[in-house]
């Protein structure tokens, strides 16, 4: 039995999520490629400098997801998304773009892709909403916060906004942030929900984004401010 579960295992530990990274700048691509691949449940199988090459390579290698930017040359990301999910509907489509237009959220949900992120943000919120999108979620930016002439963002203090917020929360990043309000640490919060720690702190990089703020301290104050959270929520 010993040596079934250890096959078993090493079984386990080779399959990874087959990923095409798509972007025109080679620089941007190779960066990137060696961040996504320090992970071990992920892999770069193919790159592509353009909207053509990708739905070409697309075609050849059937990957679990294609990571792109919106921007390509010869046909955008857009462009290129749609004619992969109609053809191919197993492989996801990640959509990355170097600046935020919410516009681009509604056009991703058009040709199908399975989500869309800023290139800002952390490689880790990245990776995450690889392994989302490959587990069948769909991963939505926040709204672009309003700002003043200052540049000061101006804080949604209305219940309509808290509404808006905790639906963009998937399930588990809500009983995450439940369990980050009771005190507990990154490693108690994985054993609880029976994630690894390295998950953990991807999905909290995600809820920062989501919510607008930087450490877990402020995202638990806001959600309860805005009643995302409640305290019981925190008291349980």
């Amino acid at each position: 039995m010993a040596e079934s579960d250890g096959q078993s295992s090493e079984m386990r530990k080779v399959e990874k999520t087959r990923i095409v990274l798509a972007d025109g700048s080679l620089l941007f691509r190779q960066g990137l490629r060696v961040l996504i691949e320090k992970q071990q449940d992920l892999e770069v199988v193919a790159e592509a400098g353009d909207g053509k090459e990708v739905v070409q390579v697309t075609a050849k290698l059937r990957p679990d997801i294609v990571l792109m930017d919106v921007d390509l040359p010869m046909m955008d990301g857009f462009q290129a998304a749609r004619k992969i999910t109609e053809k191919y509907p197993s492989t996801k489509v990640l959509l990355l773009s170097q600046h935020w237009r919410e516009e681009n959220v509604i056009r991703m949900e058009d040709v199908g892709a399975g989500g869309y992120l800023p290139k800002t943000v952390p490689v880790e919120v990245i990776t995450h909403a690889i392994r989302a999108i490959a587990a069948g979620e769909v991963m939505r930016p926040p709204p672009a916060p309003a700002r003043v002439n200052n540049d000061t963002i101006v804080e949604a203090s209305d219940q309509s906004s808290a509404i808006i917020k905790s639906s963009e929360l998937t399930t588990r990043e809500m009983a995450i942030l439940k369990l980050v309000g009771r005190g507990l640490s990154n490693k108690d919060i994985a054993l609880r929900l029976d994630l690894s720690v390295r998950y953990v702190k991807a999905s909290l990089s995600t809820i920062f984004m989501k919510l607008h703020v930087s450490s877990r301290t402020e995202a638990v104050s806001y959600a309860l401010k805005t009643g995302i959270l409640t305290l019981n929520d925190i008291n349980g």
